[in-house]
């Protein structure tokens, strides 16, 4: 039975707006319980958001960076802007 919910996993894959559905709710979740746990107004919550967002676009620069053949000058500019 286990082996069947595998192949019918991979011959349909779960579409990509549905992981990031999923991921997404996740993040909410997560960054919910922590606002409740550390007591945190929204006002706060944004700067440490907006950190946060900073690390992961780095992150993401990174990742195409190294994807990226032929980079000449080593430095990431920022693709959606």
């Amino acid at each position: 039975m286990e082996k069947q919910e595998k192949n019918k996993t991979e011959q349909n894959p779960m579409p990509l707006g549905m992981i990031l559905d999923h991921a997404r709710e996740d993040m909410t979740k997560s960054v919910v319980a922590l606002q409740q746990k550390y007591g945190l107004p929204a006002s706060l919550l944004d700067v440490i958001l907006t950190g946060v967002l900073s690390e992961v676009r780095e992150m993401k620069c990174m990742e195409y960076r190294q994807l990226k053949e032929g980079e000449k000058d080593g430095k990431c500019h920022n693709v959606s802007e």
